[in-house]
């Protein structure tokens, strides 16, 4: 009885400090990798906040459902809203930059895309230039295909030797970022491994307390008849 008494009582300490020693280790994984988001995310939290608030993104949506149904008045309006909740914002603007340089009204989507790059040196430049860049590539793109429809070579040669600048460096820009994104995955493996091996050395600590406890206890209980007997 004695044994089983003693058996129990520290089993239960063992197993428990297994259990806080397995929370911890998750929670500080958990938390390595939140800490790695909040970095990511934290520059955009205020903005997307406030385009929640001012309806930003539904009347973007509603605006992308006209132009794939064609429907590209509805489409232009929807943007138009857009620019007014957030004038700043380069993705409406660029939005109607596409429809104007679809139905070939050059001098328009020309005028929405010059909007585009002055909004994104002024507002991206500063906070985000690599976000700058991706907008400077692909806009600059467009504009060179829109200037050698007008035949417009000086300027399209210009328009597109600016984009191929842009391209490289965000190309430079994803070949790092790729590379602490490995960086980053490996430190997480040899966290896991760190967490597996905890756990298995916790858990041996376990059974070698069990089995130790056992022989005590039988010890005690042995010990025990002896002085009844």
């Amino acid at each position: 009885m004695y044994s089983l008494m003693f058996q129990m009582k520290y089993f239960k300490i063992i197993f428990f400090s297994f259990l806080f020693i397995n929370e911890t280790l998750i929670a500080e994984s958990i938390n390595i990798l939140n800490v790695k988001n909040e970095k990511i995310n934290e520059s955009h939290i205020g903005q997307i906040s406030q385009m929640d608030k001012n309806n930003f993104d539904y009347h973007l949506g509603l605006g992308d459902s006209y132009k794939e149904k064609g429907d590209f008045i509805k489409a232009l309006n929807e943007y138009k809203k857009c620019i007014k909740l957030c004038p700043e914002n380069t993705r409406a603007h660029e939005r109607i930059g596409d429809i104007y340089s679809n139905e070939r009204n050059y001098d328009l989507a020309t005028s929405a895309y010059n909007n585009v790059i002055i909004l994104a040196e002024q507002h991206f430049q500063n906070r985000n230039s690599e976000l700058a860049k991706f907008v400077y590539a692909r806009v600059y793109n467009k504009l060179a295909k829109i200037y050698d429809a007008q035949n417009k070579k000086k300027e399209a040669k210009l328009a597109i030797e600016t984009a191929n600048k842009y391209t490289d460096e965000v190309k430079k820009f994803k070949l790092n970022m790729a590379k602490n994104s490995y960086e980053v995955s490996q430190q997480i493996i040899v966290k896991k491994r760190e967490i597996i091996l905890l756990k298995i050395t916790a858990f041996v600590l376990l059974i070698i307390g069990i089995y130790g406890i056992a022989k005590i206890a039988g010890k005690i209980e042995k010990y025990i008849k002896k002085l009844k007997g």
